[in-house]
């Protein structure tokens, strides 16, 4: 296996009953399994779960129903990133006794996946989250609430999703929901520390709070940037924002899950495009999600919160992005960022590749739109 063709999922150690998988970072802070061949008995059961072991890749869904949808409670729109679609699905689980598991901040602000069984633990999975999410032990929390025979969300990235998928038998999957986001590739968790380290050191107070996308500052669809809520109580808005595609992991190059052909029950994300598709939808400005119904599971469990729900059923053509045609390219830059990064430390990257004026970003947004038409 090669850095371009191993996601992080850790679907493999999860399956390995004889220890044999560990985990070592690179400079990037990616995650890579090593196997201890004195352990490892080649039982396969490793390549068998792996989501980019082409072999094995089998998407669930070939033609997925679309919609427009916007939580018709104002508040949880507003606390989420796009139209709170997430938590009324959540919330439908959680209404049945049901488990939900996605991507929060740890007490360092590290990305990691969690459990939730109530609407406030919940929230830590609310909005976007710009850095890889770990999953290690994850996997075995959610089969060991699937015996117990309660419902279970899981939430995350296609290929986080596809690796569960192929963990959990058969026998319990009817109640196990997957929903998976439209995913732009994963970005550098040892850049996202070191970022944090440079707006601690710019603001000398103790970070309390991190928002990737604050639409209460810039709106919707306004300029990606993150906001810290300090321990002051200020909140502060760093002028250039961390994440840029530059950063995304090698395999995200090579995913074999962008495409219309979903391996989740529901995919959610936000619905760029929504003013051809959906020109009279109320409160677009708030935040409209983009939702592909992929499988039976998930229309039963779109259908038991559609109550909530503001939503339209849209053509498939009308709702096409990048990412759901193609993986997000690596290129010159990016090779050249990594060289920069490994050799050179962060403060020479930050000074040399992120936009450090509204002017700049303004100029990066209209390259990279010009660019994808």
């Amino acid at each position: 296996m090669t850095n371009r063709t191993c996601c992080g999922c850790a679907a493999c150690e999860a399956v390995c009953h004889h220890g044999a998988i560990s985990f070592t970072t690179d400079e990037l802070g990616f995650s890579y399994p090593m196997v201890n061949e004195d352990l490892c008995v080649r039982c396969g059961r490793c390549e068998d779960v792996c989501p980019f072991n082409k072999a094995s890749v089998s998407c669930i869904a070939n033609r997925p129903m679309a919609f427009a949808a916007q939580h018709q409670d104002i508040q949880e729109v507003i606390k989420s990133r796009s139209g709170a679609v997430f938590a009324a699905l959540s919330d439908s689980v959680l209404a049945q006794g049901g488990v939900i598991y996605g991507a929060g901040f740890d007490a360092q602000f590290n990305v990691v996946h969690g459990r939730a069984e109530t609407s406030c633990e919940r929230d830590a999975f609310r909005g976007s989250k710009y850095a890889q999410s770990s999953t290690r032990g994850i996997f075995s929390k959610v089969l060991a609430d699937l015996k117990l025979g309660r419902k279970v969300l899981f939430s995350g990235t296609p290929c986080q999703v596809a690796a569960l998928s192929r963990i959990v038998p058969k026998a319990f999957r009817s109640n196990l929901s997957l929903v998976d986001i439209v995913c732009h590739g994963v970005a550098s968790p040892s850049v996202w520390r070191n970022w944090l380290g440079y707006v601690l050191r710019l603001e000398q107070k103790e970070i309390r709070g991190v928002n990737f996308r604050d639409k209460n500052i810039y709106g919707w669809d306004g300029l990606h940037r993150e906001s810290f809520t300090l321990a002051d109580g200020r909140v502060r808005t760093i002028p250039a924002t961390y994440y840029q595609p530059f950063l995304i992991r090698e395999s995200c190059s090579e995913c074999p899950f962008a495409s219309m052909k979903r391996v989740s029950d529901i995919t959610l994300g936000d619905f760029w495009g929504h003013e051809k598709a959906v020109p009279d939808f109320p409160r677009a400005d708030k935040g409209i999600s983009l939702v592909l119904v992929n499988t039976m599971v998930g229309a039963e469990l779109f259908e038991a919160c559609k109550s909530s729900l503001v939503w339209e059923e849209v053509p498939l053509s009308a709702c096409s992005q990048p990412n759901l045609e193609a993986p997000s390219s690596e290129d010159n830059r990016s090779k050249s960022f990594v060289h920069d990064y490994s050799q050179k430390g962060f403060d020479y990257v930050r000074k040399h590749y992120w936009p450090v004026s509204v002017r700049d970003w303004l100029k990066y947004y209209i390259k990279r739109a010009i660019n994808r038409q």
